[in-house]
């Protein structure tokens, strides 16, 4: 019977041994779960966090895109009024509204005082010097439109400086005043008919 019990009492304590090691590996697993549900629910966070910056970023594009837009909206009014006017040269203590004003007389255009631009200059070259074109932006589409459809005369009636009060026999050429974007545009046009050997773009 004593070594009944004994092997029963041995049986017990080893059973008691691996319900304790049991017990144990279940607290481990149970930390890991907790720590595996932190894990996830920290990820979540990130993820939601990730969105919310998705969002703000393509919020922020759409007001960049809106306001580029805008931009070039600017851009492109400014533009159309403005004509750029070349192989006038500069003399000095020059008026060139008063110049504007001859230029328009020769085109046979309604007379162009002050109140009908918003801006008469000569842009800077590289080495800061005035340039020989003259930017004229106007007040009213309707004007600049005259004054460019005019344009037409400048060969016909042989307009030169000369008939300006200037010196030499310098000829005078009014192109239109393109955006960057439509200066590129062009450029590309122009070397698209040249590689392809065409006659015309349009």
């Amino acid at each position: 019977m004593e070594k009944q019990f004994d092997a029963l009492k041995t049986n017990v304590n080893q059973l008691t041994i691996r319900i304790t090691e049991v017990e144990s590996k279940q607290q481990e697993y149970e930390q890991a779960l907790t720590f595996c549900a932190e894990e996830i629910a920290d990820l979540k966070q990130k993820l939601s966090n990730i969105d919310d910056i998705r969002q703000k970023l393509k919020s922020l594009e759409e007001s960049q895109a809106a306001d580029n837009y805008k931009v070039r909206q600017l851009q492109t009014d400014k533009s159309m009024k403005t004509l750029r006017i070349c192989g006038i040269p500069k003399t000095h203590n020059e008026y060139l509204t008063y110049m504007i004003s001859k230029l328009a007389n020769q085109l046979s255009c309604a007379p162009i005082t002050k109140a009908d631009l918003e801006t008469v200059f000569r842009p800077k070259n590289s080495d800061q010097s005035p340039s020989s074109t003259i930017v004229v932006r106007f007040n009213s589409l309707l004007k600049r439109d005259e004054f460019y459809n005019g344009r037409k005369l400048l060969g016909k009636n042989n307009v030169t400086v000369q008939k300006l009060g200037l010196s030499g026999d310098n000829k005078i050429y009014i192109n239109e005043s393109l955006t960057k974007a439509t200066n590129t545009l062009f450029y590309k046009a122009r070397q698209c008919k040249k590689d392809l050997n065409y006659q015309y773009v349009w």
